[in-house]
């Protein structure tokens, strides 16, 4: 059985607590419950009734949303503006 400690190692190496994943992510708290509601930001995971998010999630979320911005950025063209 998993003690008090090891619990909390682990929720300090696996997971961003909501206002160190705004930071990581450069966005408010409220704009993350925002997210959360619309189901669109990433993935959270609750312990003990807190948000919490998996880092690796988070990771995967941006770099997901990242090649989306690319996939649909406009194509410039050369020539005059």
């Amino acid at each position: 059985m998993a003690t008090e400690l090891s619990i909390q190692q682990i929720i300090d190496e696996d997971f961003f607590d909501q206002a160190e994943c705004g930071v990581y992510l450069k966005k408010t708290p409220r704009t993350l419950e925002r997210w959360e509601q619309l189901g669109i930001g990433p993935k959270i995971t609750l312990i003990r009734k807190k948000r919490f998010y998996e880092k690796r999630a988070v990771f995967e979320w941006e770099r997901k949303k990242k090649k989306r911005v690319q996939r649909i950025a406009p194509v410039r063209r050369g020539g005059a503006r």
